[in-house]
């Protein structure tokens, strides 16, 4: 279990590095600059780039402080990081992860938000293309899941 504790203090250390390599990419963007000549203009596809990119990076925060907050939980708790171990290595849960392409899928649905959020600044039409195809993916790997949690 202490090696499953040291390992959790080290991806939460990662998670953190993260989050603020995300918020200092999204500044890099230009978002506030953006949303200053957004002020200025008023235009509607203008403020749809973004709306979806600050949308984005509110997702990607809140996605990152609950891990954060997930690991501090379980290395403040012995109960929780037990059930965390447990969650963790779930031989069931792998497999159904497995099946529907694990970190593969999740990966390719990343890397689609992230065109689709620096194509909103170029083309409307692509970023919207790939909005689709994010949303495609996001209910392909939901019903795998569905459907593998009742199979196995």
């Amino acid at each position: 279990m202490d090696k499953f504790r040291s390992g959790l203090k080290k991806r939460r250390d990662g998670k953190i590095a993260q989050l603020a390599a995300i918020i200092c990419i999204f500044a890099g963007f230009g978002v506030i600059h953006h949303i200053s000549r957004i002020a200025m203009t008023g235009g509607h596809l203008e403020g749809f780039s973004v709306g979806f990119s600050v949308g984005i990076l509110i997702a990607a925060v809140s996605f990152q402080v609950k891990e954060i907050m997930d690991c501090s939980k379980a290395l403040k708790s012995e109960s929780e990081l037990r059930k965390l171990y447990i969650k963790e290595t779930d031989e069931r849960t792998k497999l159904i992860e497995a099946k529907i392409g694990g970190k593969c899928v999740e990966l390719l649905f990343l890397m689609i938000v992230l065109a689709a959020a620096v194509s909103c600044f170029w083309n409307t039409t692509v970023s919207l293309t790939l909005i689709g195809v994010t949303g495609c993916i996001a209910v392909i790997k939901i019903g795998l899941k569905v459907y593998y949690h009742k199979k196995y």
